[in-house]
């Protein structure tokens, strides 16, 4: 999740910078880390509910993400940026 929360930033850096492309690669570093990693980890047979609202968060932060690649909605990535770093604290 370090890594997510370290792409987030990036993300908004860029996007403070104007550097659209670099933000884009951000936005897409920290989807894989959250879906391909870990929602895609997640043991939904042994999990129980657990395993189930962590793979709803991790889908919605994805969901999320998504939304930042449009530049009317760049204020998307500071609310996740402090959805994640809630999530880091509390693991």
């Amino acid at each position: 999740f370090d890594g997510a929360q370290v792409a987030v930033a990036d993300a908004r850096r860029h996007l403070r910078n104007n550097e659209i492309a670099a933000r884009g690669r951000a936005v897409s570093k920290a989807i894989a880390i959250i879906d391909e990693g870990l929602r895609a980890s997640l043991d939904m047979n042994s999990g129980g509910e657990l395993a189930q609202r962590l793979s709803s968060l991790y889908r919605y932060l994805c969901e999320r993400l998504l939304r930042e690649g449009a530049p009317s909605l760049h204020f998307y990535t500071l609310n996740q940026a402090g959805l994640v770093s809630t999530i880091c604290q509390n693991r």
